[in-house]
């Protein structure tokens, strides 16, 4: 409910987590809410590294392939990523608050196909989640890529998907096919 709750548009990544993390303690652990700053700048200095590390993948696969992102989120990514750096690496962000519909629903993917121009099955939609981002994507016909997590020993959602331990193992997968 954060996007019902707050005006959020021109909120940073630690203000936007600063407000989430403060109503989840306020729930769930009303006692432990003065830690909401703690555990902000924990979270946003984990991201921003994260970020960081992944950016250089995002450029180089840019020179290849139009991307997009498609996030169940609060209606403030497009500004957030603008904020941190990144969303002139994006030629979509489709942000599920803003568009009204949420993963696995298969309107928010035919959302971002359609700003770029291509089908679903011209697409490859990368993930971290089986039951929002693989279940779409495979509701659709669009080929997909789990990234299950370095521990995760856990087959492929669907015999077609790729299996990633790392995001960064797209360079391997995807510029290889560009070449």
């Amino acid at each position: 409910s954060l996007a019902t709750r707050f005006q959020l548009k021109d909120l940073n990544l630690e203000e936007t987590v600063l407000l989430l993390m403060g109503g989840v303690l306020e729930l769930l652990a009303p006692d432990r809410v003065a830690l909401k700053s703690q555990i902000t700048q924990r979270f946003v200095q984990d991201s921003r590294k994260m970020l960081q590390r992944n950016r250089p993948l995002l450029e180089t696969l840019s020179q290849h392939y139009s991307l997009g992102i498609v996030s169940n989120f609060y209606g403030n990514l497009p500004g957030l990523l603008t904020k941190e750096g990144l969303a002139e690496l994006f030629d979509v962000i489709v942000d599920s608050t803003a568009v009204g519909a949420v993963k696995p629903d298969p309107q928010i993917f035919l959302h971002a196909t359609r700003q770029l121009n291509v089908s679903p099955k011209e697409a490859l939609m990368v993930g971290d989640s089986l039951n929002r981002d693989m279940l779409g994507a495979e509701s659709l016909g669009m080929p997909h890529a789990w990234v299950s997590g370095p521990h995760n020993n856990k087959p492929a959602c669907c015999p077609n998907a790729l299996t990633l331990k790392s995001v960064l193992e797209l360079k391997d997968n995807l510029l290889c096919e560009a070449a």
